[in-house]
């Protein structure tokens, strides 16, 4: 089984020590911040992380009310910042939540480079199926967890070798064509098969002009190497993507970061 841009649950910490804020920012094992709601057991939380090199943005709703999806296409679904304007979902995830605990939730992948820009300074934010209202939420006092999220982001863009400068002046950077499916279970290494090894792996792709990864470094290892090397090597040699552009929109070579999950079976 293998996930891409996994959303993993992690400790949360103030905004600033000493500022009162209502919003907490993650900064352990993603760049991500919370708004917690005053009653988790009936009013709805919101999550915004930020991948290291990738334009998306992950935008997460919980409701403890939420028994299905309360969406049903994703084209139909827009975020509405007040002010700020509207933002269409590029993809779209619901998870039902578990009897461990786990909230359903709703998460939304939002490009456009200027979203968090708009996010600092919006007063609510508004999801909206075609005339319908899913959910919406006050904002108030985000500008110093936006900025931490940036901050937390440039941070980790140093730490695997890439230049935050550089990536902020993109226009856009990498994306993905196609419909993902770049690693299958037949790929699985047969040493760590019988090792019943698993684990994330994330790397950084560095790709060409062209769209085309001309190399691959691993910048969290899965703790085996057979899965390292193997996603690496099959995802330089699949995975294809629409050119960075700079700004002046010509097609440049720009790092793109992505994670794969590797899980024995059994």
């Amino acid at each position: 089984m293998f996930g891409l841009m996994a959303i993993a649950a992690a400790a949360f910490a103030p905004v600033a020590a000493g500022a009162p804020s209502r919003w907490q920012v993650e900064t352990d094992k993603r760049c991500a911040i919370a708004l917690r709601p005053a009653d988790p057991a009936k009013d709805i939380a919101l999550k915004i992380a930020v991948p290291v090199a990738a334009d998306e943005i992950f935008v997460s709703f919980e409701n403890p009310g939420w028994v299905t999806s309360p969406v049903h296409e994703t084209d139909r679904v827009k975020l509405s910042l007040e002010p700020g304007g509207v933002a269409s979902a590029a993809d779209l995830w619901f998870g039902p939540g578990n009897a461990d605990g786990g909230v359903p939730s709703l998460t939304l992948g939002v490009t456009g480079r200027d979203f968090l820009a708009r996010l600092a300074t919006a007063r609510t934010l508004v999801v909206i199926e075609e005339a319908q209202v899913i959910a919406q939420l006050p904002l108030g006092d985000q500008a110093g967890a936006v900025a931490a999220l940036r901050a937390c982001q440039a941070a980790r863009q140093k730490r695997w070798g890439i230049d935050p400068n550089f990536w902020a002046a993109l226009r856009s950077g990498p994306a993905l064509i196609g419909p993902g499916g770049y690693l299958t279970s037949e790929d699985y290494p047969k040493d760590a098969l019988a090792a019943h090894a698993s684990g994330r792996v994330t790397v950084r792709l560095n790709v060409d002009a062209s769209g085309i990864p001309a190399g691959c470094a691993v910048v969290e290892s899965s703790g085996n190497d057979s899965l390292d090397q193997t996603t690496c090597r099959l995802l330089v040699a699949r995975a294809r993507f629409r050119p960075a552009v700079d700004a002046e929109a010509k097609a440049v070579a720009a790092p793109y970061v992505m994670s794969i999950e590797w899980r024995a079976p059994g």
